[in-house]
């Protein structure tokens, strides 16, 4: 009788174990798939937050030439200068061998050096002096320059 006392003891024992070892396991697992849980919420929270940034949009996308052209001419008149070597550059990215493009890149360089943008004011009339050293106007590009 004893030594079935002690089998039935050692039978609850193991079978007490076990179940700590399963609530154990299940234990981690839960805590395992909160965790997932939380990275995924995190990932989402993120990816949604990146999706509601404001799009810059180009207000001169639909502008044609002539239009961009005499919009940078009134900013020059106006005096802003931001707003001129912006448009005056789009210009002459647009179409950098057309009509206007030799006199956008020298008012892209007025407008910089007006803004007191001088690293850019140089760039843009290196590049014009560069790219048309017998341009009528190179005596002006050289005077900006100086």
């Amino acid at each position: 009788m004893r030594a079935l006392n002690t089998i039935t003891k050692l039978a609850q024992h193991a079978v007490a174990r076990n179940a700590m070892r399963a609530t154990r396991a299940n234990t981690l697992g839960k805590i395992g798939n909160i965790i997932r849980l939380a990275a995924c919420g995190a990932a989402l929270a993120v990816v949604a937050a990146c999706h509601g940034l404001p799009e810059k949009t180009d207000e001169t996308a639909a502008w044609n030439n002539n239009k961009l052209y005499t919009e940078a001419q009134d900013a020059l008149s106006g005096g802003d200068w931001g707003k001129c070597a912006k448009y005056f550059e789009a210009l002459q990215g647009r179409d950098p061998f057309g009509h206007f493009a030799q006199q956008a890149q020298i008012n892209v360089a007025y407008c910089n050096w007006k803004d007191n943008e001088n690293d850019a004011a140089d760039q843009a009339i290196n590049r014009f002096i560069q790219l048309h050293p017998d341009h009528p106007d190179i005596a002006y590009a050289y005077y900006l320059k100086g």
